[in-house]
């Protein structure tokens, strides 16, 4: 057992091992071990085996017309009874390990239930899934590998902002934020600026809805510490990004607010926007049309402060939630609208 599913079995209670686990051979060449374990922070996507009748889909023996499904936030919550539900629940623990071990805008999985198969493609917003289809006898599980092997990275589900560091970013990054030290790093990309920050992790919740992920960042133009939150936002014509959130308070000279110096929508809509809800009209599952679409969304302040928790004496505690209301209070009395 690897380290990634090592932290799985401790955090959720279980140990996560799929039947398959698709590797990049580039991967397997530079280790060889990797054929034998599981790391989930290098996995492409899993394939799980299952017995008769414990398709969480539909139980029947034959494939039923029309039955692609889609499988949104709500109906992962309530999905909790029958005798498939243990099936239901594994399934979304493997996309929450890999998405959560990766900066991935989506992934797929590939579910068997003896002659039968479907296709899963889990972003943000939920899973499409397919049609049962015998593998046997139909080419689509065929044609589904072949296309990915040939497929781009960013077409595969990896987020093409993010990358290794060079080892010039990776000493300076732990030369001068303390937080960084001893871990595995990344660098990310916000506009024309990058960011090394803590490799991500994967934690025991549903694969889908905002997945804020933030880390203490070393910004490699300023050589400086700052604060990084990557998250998927929620995407309503009413709901505004929060990187134009804190440039109006800015503008507007709201106190006590920490300093946004980067941020905004990243990447191309093709990938950093969900894509779930695009299928509605191919499900016959009316909980289906509930699903939320999401942006993926980045911002950075240069104000990095300490969880409240730790507060030094309660007098620290009761100054920082007071200056916290006067800058509360400024935005209702000025009316900025946020």
């Amino acid at each position: 057992m690897t380290d990634n599913a090592r932290d799985a079995f401790d955090e959720w209670g279980y140990s996560c091992q799929p039947d398959c686990t698709v590797m990049d051979r580039d991967h397997i060449n530079r280790n060889p071990k990797l054929e034998s374990q599981l790391d989930s922070s290098l996995a492409e996507f899993f394939i799980e085996f299952k017995h008769k009748n414990h398709d969480p889909f539909g139980a029947s023996d034959e494939p039923a017309p029309n039955d692609t499904f889609l499988y949104s936030d709500d109906l992962l919550m309530k999905m909790v009874e029958g005798p498939v539900s243990e099936v239901a629940g594994q399934i979304t623990a493997y996309a929450t390990l890999l998405l959560g071990n990766q900066y991935r805008t989506h992934t797929f999985l590939v579910l068997i239930v003896q002659g039968f198969a479907r296709l899963l493609r889990w972003d943000r917003g939920g899973a499409v899934v397919t049609d049962r289809f015998n593998y046997d006898e139909d080419p689509y599980l065929f044609q589904f590998l072949v296309r990915y092997n040939y497929a781009g990275r960013d077409m595969r589900g990896h987020d093409d902002t993010v990358r290794n560091p060079t080892e010039d970013e990776l000493r300076a990054a732990q030369a001068t934020v303390d937080e960084l030290k001893n871990l595995k790093l990344v660098t990310m990309a916000i506009n024309d600026r990058r960011y090394v920050i803590r490799a991500p992790c994967a934690r025991p919740e549903i694969p889908v809805g905002r997945w804020t992920r933030t880390s203490i960042a070393y910004d490699c133009q300023s050589k400086k510490r700052v604060f990084l939150k990557d998250s998927w936002r929620v995407e309503l014509p009413e709901v505004y990004p929060e990187s134009e959130i804190y440039e109006r308070l800015q503008q507007a000279m709201v106190p006590n607010v920490p300093r946004c110096i980067d941020g905004g929508d990243i990447g191309g809509n093709a990938y950093h926007r969900t894509r779930s809800h695009e299928f509605i009209d191919y499900t016959l599952n009316p909980a289906s049309k509930k699903i939320t679409r999401h942006r993926h969304h980045r911002l950075v302040l240069d104000t990095v402060g300490r969880k409240l928790h730790r507060f030094k004496c309660s007098k620290e505690m009761v100054r920082a939630i007071h200056v916290s209301l006067i800058g509360k209070y400024i935005i209702s009395y000025r009316r900025i609208t946020v």
